[in-house]
């Protein structure tokens, strides 16, 4: 009480012994000798009026809320749906070779004719066998010695065609160097690796890719080539098939080679590219498991190679030509088998992969890494003049070549890099876990006010209440629980010990008469002659 006859709050605190829960009481107590106070009706209007405004734009803050809500979940939902689609992107990417020298590619030559008539000459019946198989043609295998050809191998009739010295006249690095008095070439095979394919017997330069050059005609290669047009079974198509590749790569110059022409000189300039896709399980379409096959590193046509291998395998229990790597250790088909199983088995292959309208059963995948190069050519006819100057030196002396046997057989080849520019085209994810990430702090920020630290408080106020909660609950479960323990323990007491008989009744309100005229003494206030005094008595024996 305060004095001034305004209603005081006075709040009562009781704390059980054993529970320590706390009950808090609130009692209003009002003066008697001062009267309430009268509101009047004009600011009555006024707090009516200011509680309607106040309703109203709480919910006029409700719906914004809600509608902010709405729309943030919205885009959220959005922005997930796009990062579970995993999309990607291309990044083009030129670097420039900062050492000034590159690794030099391998390049693959392929004589067109894939077996010398010189040697089919030789024995006519293995002559007429030759180009019946390649023809398809009906063959007699009950004739005298045609059993024995029949179990010939049939990729060892590659192997008589021209050597890669016959095949390789000179060869240059920079215009002013044997290849053969390069360090890295001392070793024959570093320079010059022979591979079988079905087109035949081929030749591959720089095979371990140890060469290194640099642009133009600083690190150019130069390279003339004789095709030996007098040992052609066919002299209506001639030349070579050339393909520039990674050293890693086999039998290139059956989809990627270009024809070279005898009589004419080829200036290629090379501008390497380096594509990179992302796995599966990021976006893109390739395996990361497959590195490597039969045909060396991994890609699109070294797969179809593959799968060919694997479908006449299963046709024929052979393939026409061994892998270079083998790794399913394929058997190499002998001639009657090429010609009863081998061609036919070639052609429904070729027949089915060919087809646009239905799936194929190779199932390739994109490589992951794949090394390519992007040729540009320029072309001009060898000289007169050349030609001659070559057939009366030594050279021409040793193959016993005229002017026009010059210009027949000859093929120059000048390959360099155009400048130490590397293309390189990857695909990266469009978009990843952190665009997803912004995207969606973002929207909760402008929208809703939300932070990490706000989440974070409202994470901790949670588990907060959460645990003052369960608290609260055991707690109160054990007070009532010890309550009931107590009751029983009373209730057993009694059992064993029981209370005394009643006294008579009156001598019972006698005692309660006696027992409540001394409480009252004990709790009753002493007669005060000041009003203010009694009031405050009256509290604290409320108290």
């Amino acid at each position: 009480y305060n004095g001034s006859g305004r209603s005081s709050m006075v709040q009562v605190k009781f704390m059980h012994p054993d529970s320590k829960n706390l009950i808090r009481s609130v009692m209003q107590i009002r003066s008697p000798k001062m009267p309430k106070e009268k509101k009047t009706r004009k600011s009555t209007k006024k707090k009516t009026a200011c509680f309607k405004t106040i309703k109203v734009t709480k919910w006029i803050f409700y719906l914004a809320w809600a509608a902010a809500l709405g729309y943030t979940l919205f885009n959220i939902s959005k922005s997930l749906d796009k990062f579970l689609s995993k999309p990607v992107s291309t990044k083009i990417t030129v670097y420039h070779n900062e050492d000034g020298k590159m690794r030099f590619p391998t390049i693959s030559l392929c004589n067109l004719n894939m077996v010398n008539e010189s040697y089919l000459q030789e024995d006519e019946l293995m002559n007429d066998i030759w180009h019946r198989v390649l023809n398809t043609q009906e063959i007699d295998w009950g004739a005298p010695g045609a059993a024995a050809l029949g179990d010939t191998i049939y990729e060892d009739w590659f192997r008589n065609s021209p050597t890669w010295e016959d095949t390789m006249l000179f060869c240059a690095y920079a215009g002013v160097r044997r290849c053969q008095d390069l360090p890295i070439f001392h070793n024959v095979s570093n320079m010059i690796e022979e591979e079988l394919s079905p087109t035949g017997r081929c030749y591959r330069f720089n095979p371990k890719g140890l060469l290194y050059s640099k642009a133009g005609d600083y690190g150019s290669v130069y390279l003339r080539l004789n095709i030996n047009l007098r040992e052609y079974v066919d002299k209506s198509s001639n030349g070579f098939i050339m393909a520039v590749h990674h050293h890693t790569q086999y039998s290139s110059t059956r989809n990627t080679g270009i024809l070279m022409s005898p009589g004419f000189k080829y200036r290629v300039n090379i501008k390497p590219l380096e594509r990179k896709e992302l796995p599966v399980e990021e976006g893109g379409k390739c395996n990361s498991a497959l590195q490597t096959n039969s045909y060396g590193s991994y890609d699109l046509e070294s797969c179809h190679m593959e799968c060919r291998d694997k479908e006449l395998n299963k046709s024929c229990g052979c393939v026409p030509v061994l892998p270079p790597m083998n790794i399913h250790h394929y058997r190499a088909c002998t001639i009657r088998e090429m010609h009863e199983c081998g061609k036919d088995a070639y052609r429904d292959f070729v027949l089915e992969e060919s087809d646009t309208e239905q799936n194929h059963s190779c199932g390739c995948w994109v490589p992951c890494t794949h090394y390519s190069y992007e040729l540009s050519t320029a072309t001009t006819a060898i000289s007169r003049e050349y030609a001659e100057s070559k057939s009366s030196g030594a050279e021409g002396e040793r193959l016993n070549f005229t002017t026009d046997d010059v210009l027949n057989n000859n093929i120059i080849l000048e390959a360099f890099f155009r400048d130490m520019y590397v293309q390189e085209i990857s695909q990266i994810p469009e978009y990843s876990f952190w665009n997803l990430l912004a995207d969606i702090g973002g929207m909760l920020g402008l929208f809703l006010g939300a932070s990490v630290f706000t989440i974070i408080d409202f994470i901790r106020y949670t588990l907060n209440y959460t645990y003052k909660e369960f608290k609260s609950r055991y707690d109160t479960h054990r007070t009532s629980a010890e309550g009931r323990r107590s009751a029983d323990i009373t209730s057993l007491n009694n059992i064993e010990n029981p209370p005394p008989p009643p006294p008579p009744s009156g001598e019972m309100n006698s005692r309660r008469e006696s027992s409540s005229s001394e409480e009252d003494r004990r709790t009753s206030p002493e007669p005060s002659e000041d009003a203010d005094q009694t009031y405050h008595n009256n509290v604290f024996k409320i108290i």
